[in-house]
């Protein structure tokens, strides 16, 4: 079956999108369900007043000779599916991942971002290219614009996972509150059928984050097939939120939960597939 739709990951060495699941937010009080290191911060104590608006929008950062900038992030990912026969459990598989991936990042004309993706570290089976990764010591080239959509990835064909955007960003200024909405067509690796990924965002709050101040943007995601399959039928949800730095122009951390059931209308089996996805930016400051 085709692996369930990733989050857009850490691809410019910090994170980009993932969804977990999302608590109410408290009326008071810290939230539930947050980040290590992550507070709730009241927005009047930040000088920032309900009704501001910012244009989210990665950025670069170069030392004074104009080097590469160079971030370094950790993506962690565990699975679980469950076959069904007849509607009785027939095995299960679990898998496992974890990464370290290294950017290299330069400013290049058309005020696009060329960054050099490298996998340093991995343990686990799980291939890293289901999710847009290079795998262990490959390195994969890629160019995005300030809003994270991919417009160039070197050797990888246009519909595959490689060109899902990095983050979704608001394509105006947002303030708290405010939802945005984007939709993708793409493959999943080494299957035919295109997938159509509908993806909601919204600004809850504005959290501190080891020190830094972030909003927290909410996300939920829902995929299945573009055409319908007369021999399998696909569900795919996933819920979570990333962590935005507005300063620095970039996600420093993110996490998702989701499920995705595949039922093969043919034979009667189903998979049903739990995961949790976390990414975070650990490039020291």
């Amino acid at each position: 079956p085709p692996p369930p739709p990733p989050p857009p990951p850490p691809r410019r060495g910090g994170c980009a999108i993932t969804p977990k699941t999302v608590p109410e937010t408290q009326p008071t009080g810290e939230p539930t369900n947050q980040p290590a290191g992550a507070t709730n911060v009241p927005i009047s104590t930040l000088g920032v007043t309900p009704q501001g608006t910012y244009l989210l929008r990665l950025k670069v950062h170069t030392g004074s000779q104009g080097e590469r900038d160079v971030e370094w992030s950790r993506i962690e990912m565990d699975a679980e599916t469950v076959f069904y026969e007849d509607d009785e459990i027939s095995r299960k598989s679990i898998r496992s991942l974890r990464a370290k991936i290294k950017s290299e990042i330069e400013a290049v004309p058309g005020g696009q971002l060329l960054i050099k993706n490298t996998t340093t570290e991995k343990e686990g089976n799980h291939s890293l290219r289901a999710f847009g990764l290079p795998e262990l010591g490959e390195t994969i080239e890629m160019k995005l614009n300030s809003m994270g959509h991919v417009t160039q990835v070197t050797g990888m064909p246009k519909e595959s996972v490689f060109y899902l955007p990095t983050v979704v960003l608001p394509k105006q200024a947002v303030k708290v509150g405010d939802t945005w909405e984007e939709t993708f067509r793409w493959k999943g690796e080494g299957h035919p059928e295109f997938l159509k990924t509908s993806m909601t965002c919204r600004w809850a709050r504005i959290e501190k984050w080891r020190g830094s101040r972030v909003f927290r943007i909410e996300v939920v995601a829902r995929s299945a097939f573009e055409t319908p399959v007369d021999e399998m039928t696909l569900e795919s949800q996933s819920k979570g939120f990333f962590l935005w730095d507005q300063n620095r122009g970039i996600v420093v951390y993110s996490e998702n939960s989701g499920t995705d059931t595949l039922i093969s209308n043919k034979n009667k089996v189903m998979l049903v597939t739990t995961s949790e996805y976390s990414s975070e930016n650990i490039t020291p400051e």
